[in-house]
């Protein structure tokens, strides 16, 4: 490439030249394209450094008087030199101090020099040019861009250098800064890693990374399926050592680069390699991927491959690997690709379609497919070795369909316990979650036997933790908490059986269980005030089970921490609304969490219409599938709506909310509402309400109001209080524009701007210019 501008972030001059003094040894360790030795060669070319390139020459047996020595390319060291390398480092003189520049990552015999603190690690996030690199790079090519673009440019190209001069060099040229100008640098960059790096490696390492480009991550296993070498783990650590293109974490192996490498090498294996080598690694990685159990990404892969074979085997396996209705949800796109015959010719994929049209809001569709098992079950052989098990998936059928609701399922569940004991049917196992943080509104609504909860605790407990299998565990008492806990009972008591419980959970591999009763602990930590807590526990479980691959849980785990945003008025509610939130053009009821989340975050911004054609599709659907408890919490949020509307007809709404919660004694889901629903409550006449009840609620709200009193309140309400010079400087200060900058910019003085300033951070309740611009994003200026 031609000779580019060099710029060099202060951070990493700082840091090497402290580094220098501190250390024996330093070790630069990044891919191709990130300017390790220009910028070692800029930072040290007054200091008269031995520079040695380990690719050209061999290491010489020793350095006698120099005192700064530059290693470059050190990942080319060959294992026969190493130990004559720390032969060199044990013979070194005190004032000699090394710099190793390399592609690989520290080789493990130099890990004990950081352990003992005489080695400094450098990286990437050393290197990776700032804003203020940036801007000099931009001027120093007679450029002019705004700050939001320099920002940009920051993110297309995460401040790899090569990067950053590729897409400056286009810009000069009179090419636009958008996403077609992006795109053409990202293919760019990667033909430069291929250029520097991949053609350095043998033809069969390039295939590899080529065909591993399809995958996120993978394994030794992966990589022999792709090739059918089983020595293939000596290339991927070659890899890993010589080239930095993959990187290893345990087990798991990556392609470094995300950004650049992988696009360009799936557009490579799309343009050099045929169509049937491309369907037989898709067909390899689907075929992994069901060995670990991943069938999501399993069915992605046999879909690029065509194969409904492998399709409808995958789809099987996810209902016996994953039982519960959220184990068909997730793939509802791929059931819905299977032909009627398909579908009839498997127990298991008309178990699946009947259980998945219930979800999707077409009972009848799920009786049609309730009743065609049926059918097929009086066409088997009573002796047929699968009898038992397709038997038990009529059974799951009757207590699971979500549209049937729970009546006659205290008997039921009995009934089946029986079978089951008697070996008569073989039911799978079943989570009754819905992948929700809740038991009594999870598949199904359980607000009927709220009333009777501690009743049916000791009658039913035992025959339901034994139709569940190990989903059972633990069920009985945290569904007996929940429900107390609702009824706005005191459930401290209980909590040190519960806690007790998370260990037993975690090895039974019941994460949906988990979530429940961390969301249960969540919820009694949030009645104390105590919101950093209960976002630490909910983070610590989120961290759990993205590390053990549990995807499914986290959208309505992400929901529940936008909740908690909402009460403090920290920024994910914003990040989440705008980038995570539903979309609800098509109404799924196994999203009614996140709706109802959303619908929270509507009413936070004031989009009451909106809001409420989210929550009367909510209303239909918990009326027409007996969800009594979704039903109330949607005619809760209705009457906030209507009340901030201005609407007289509030009054209707809350009081069939009263009627309803009144029925099954809820108290919790008013009181959460707080400072959000305590104007209703002052307003309302609860002449009709029974005293006892209304005072549980109101006491309530009002300590969830002072805990909370924020929540809920509109974002712009703040803004009406601000001048137009106060929001354009609170604008300018989000930009880091100085008060020098600020006068210059509104041809105002400095004492008037500094009057401005201090009326702003007394509106905005801040002390600083940090807390005003984290105010700034909270309330969608930045």
């Amino acid at each position: 490439m031609p000779k580019q501008p060099i710029a060099i972030p202060y951070a990493l001059r700082e840091t090497l030249q402290f580094g220098l003094t501190q250390y024996k040894i330093i070790f630069l360790s990044a891919g191709t394209g990130w300017g390790k030795t220009t910028a070692v060669n800029r930072l040290l070319e007054k200091q008269n450094a031995t520079c040695l390139s380990l690719r050209k020459k061999s290491l010489p047996c020793y350095f006698s008087k120099e005192r700064l020595i530059v290693l470059d390319d050190f990942q080319e060291l060959p294992p026969q030199a190493e130990q004559q390398f720390q032969e060199i480092l044990r013979k070194s003189q005190r004032a000699q101090h090394f710099v190793l520049v390399s592609r690989g990552p520290l080789p493990e015999y130099l890990s004990l020099y950081e352990a003992t603190g005489v080695l400094l690690q450098l990286g990437i996030e050393n290197l990776a040019l700032d804003t203020e690199c940036l801007t000099q790079l931009v001027q120093a090519r007679g450029l002019t861009l705004s700050t939001e673009d320099i920002q940009r440019l920051r993110d297309e190209t995460g401040g790899c250098p090569v990067a950053v001069n590729i897409l400056l060099l286009m810009l000069s040229a009179g090419q636009p800064f958008q996403q077609s100008t992006i795109d053409a640098m990202g293919g760019k960059m990667g033909a430069y890693i291929d250029e520097t790096a991949l053609r350095l490696l043998d033809p069969k390492a390039q295939k590899l990374l080529t065909e591993l480009s399809l995958f996120g991550e993978f394994d030794q296993k992966l990589a022999e399926m792709l090739t059918g070498d089983k020595t293939i783990l000596s290339t991927l650590e070659a890899l890993w050592h010589t080239s930095g293109l993959i990187q290893r974490e345990g087990d798991v192996w990556r392609i470094d680069d995300q950004r650049f490498l992988i696009p360009y090498l799936r557009q490579k294996l799309l343009a050099e390699y045929p169509e049937e080598h491309i369907r037989s690694v898709h067909l390899a990685g689907g075929r992994w991927y069901a060995l670990k159990q991943d069938f999501r990404n399993a069915l992605y892969h046999y879909q690029q491959a065509d194969s409904r074979e492998d399709i409808m085997d995958a789809l099987a396996q996810n209902a016996r690997h994953h039982p519960g209705v959220g184990a068909y949800y997730e793939m509802r796109d791929y059931y819905n690709l299977l032909t009627e015959d398909e579908i009839r010719g498997n127990p298991d994929m008309i178990c699946a379609m009947s259980m998945l049209r219930s979800m999707t809001f077409e009972p009848e569709e799920s009786e049609r497919w309730y009743e065609a098992l049926k059918e097929y079950i009086q066409h088997m052989d009573r002796r047929d070795s699968d009898y038992q098990r397709v038997l038990g998936l009529q059974s799951y059928l009757e207590i699971g369909l979500p549209h049937r609701g729970t009546g006659g399922l205290a008997k039921k569940l009995p009934a089946v316990a029986k079978l089951l004991t008697a070996k008569t049917v073989a039911l799978p196992e079943m989570s009754v979650t819905s992948n929700l943080p809740s038991l009594l509104r999870g598949g199904k609504d359980f607000s009927e036997w709220v009333p009777k909860d501690r009743r049916l605790y000791n009658t039913i407990r035992i025959p339901v933790e034994m139709v569940l299998g190990r989903y059972g565990v633990g069920l009985g008492d945290i569904a007996l908490t929940e429900s107390l806990l609702e009824k706005g009972e005191d459930v401290s008591g209980r909590f040190l059986a519960l806690t007790a419980l998370q260990e037993e959970l975690r090895a039974k591999d019941t994460p949906e269980m988990e979530f429940v009763l961390t969301a249960l602990l969540v919820r009694t930590l949030l009645t104390t005030g105590s919101v950093g807590k209960a976002r630490d526990l909910l983070l610590q479980f989120r961290g759990s089970v993205a590390e053990r691959g549990v995807t499914r849980l986290l959208p309505n785990i992400d929901a529940m921490r936008c909740r908690l945003s909402l009460l403090d008025e920290s920024t994910f509610a914003a990040v989440w609304y705008a980038e995570l939130a539903p979309n609800e053009a098509t109404f799924f009821g196994m999203e009614r969490y996140r709706y109802l989340t959303k619908a929270r975050c509507y009413i936070k911004h004031r989009e009451y219409h909106v809001a409420l054609l989210l929550l009367g599709r909510m209303l239909d659907y918990s009326q027409r599938y007996s969800r009594p408890l979704d039903m109330l919490e949607t005619l809760i949020l209705i009457s906030i709506c209507r009340y901030r509307m201005g609407s007289e007809d509030w009054r209707e709404h809350f009081a069939a909310a009263l009627e309803l919660g009144a029925k099954y004694g809820y108290v919790a889901v008013f009181v959460r509402e707080g400072a959000a629903l305590l104007p209703l409550l002052e307003r309302y006449n609860h002449k009709s309400v029974k005293p006892e009840y209304w005072e549980k609620i109101l006491s309530g709200a009002v300590v969830q109001a002072g805990y909370y009193s924020q929540y809920l309140q509109p974002l712009d309400s703040l803004l009406t209080r601000l001048t137009q010079t106060e929001t354009l400087i609170l604008r300018l200060i989000s930009q880091d524009k100085s008060n020098e900058e600020i006068c210059a910019l509104l041809d105002i003085k400095m004492p008037t701007a500094k009057t401005h300033v201090r009326n702003l951070f007394k509106k905005l309740k801040v002390s600083s210019r940090i807390e005003a611009q984290k105010t700034a994003k909270r309330l969608g200026l930045i």
